[in-house]
């Protein structure tokens, strides 16, 4: 595997099979103006209080064309997550633009980066879809999750092959780290005045201690 990226491990990360089959162009725009009302709405309510009828008035549809693209809110805060999910994915697949030489280590951090600005831009829908999913697979085994596994032990796996770190256990360690990263636990912080810097800053310091380096 290249240093470059991580080419041959592309996993889903909203809970999707597969990529969607071809849309109409109408589907299309359709799912688009839905999606813009959707984040428009947002950003004056939360997820739970937004009904289809505000919905499909917001996006210029009929309620029924909302319903066919989105059967319940649980659908729609999956998609509403998806690209923000696929962009982070890209960025793991690209190596965040790093030279090929680059450190693992350094990799993780600008993974861990990316991941805390993904939570929190999306944490209250990443509440709500954890709640929705409550009643399913354990959250641990969710495509999601998985796949933030997946990549800090992979890092974790490199690091110590190339002697940038010493042994650890890395499910256990990727499990640690990812557990501050939990959307519920990001909102409590910021309503008591951590400031997202701080909260980056403090994350990775902590990754730092139990992966056991300075």
């Amino acid at each position: 595997m290249s240093r470059g990226g991580d080419r041959s491990h592309r996993l889903p990360i909203v809970g999707q099979p597969g990529p969607p089959a071809p849309e109409r162009r109408d589907a299309r725009e359709n799912r688009a103006r839905i999606l813009a009302a959707a984040r428009k709405l947002l950003r004056a309510q939360p997820i739970g209080e937004i009904c289809m009828d505000q919905l499909a008035k917001e996006a210029g549809v009929g309620k029924g064309t909302v319903y066919r693209r989105f059967e319940n809110r649980a659908a729609l805060v999956e998609a509403l997550l998806g690209q923000d999910a696929t962009d982070l994915q890209n960025e793991v697949l690209s190596g965040f633009g790093l030279a090929p030489s680059a450190a693992w280590l350094v990799r993780l951090e600008r993974f861990l980066a990316a991941l805390m600005a993904f939570v929190l831009a999306n944490a209250p829908l990443l509440s709500e879809a954890q709640a929705w999913s409550s009643g399913g697979p354990s959250r641990y085994d969710h495509p999601a999750h998985a796949w933030q596994r997946e990549t800090v032990v992979r890092y974790l796996e490199h690091a110590m092959r190339a002697g940038e770190l010493a042994p650890v256990d890395p499910w256990v360690s990727a499990e640690a780290i990812l557990a501050a990263f939990d959307a519920d636990r990001i909102q409590w912080f910021l309503s008591r005045g951590y400031s997202p810097a701080q909260l980056e800053r403090d994350v990775q310091k902590l990754a730092r201690r139990i992966i056991g380096i300075s």
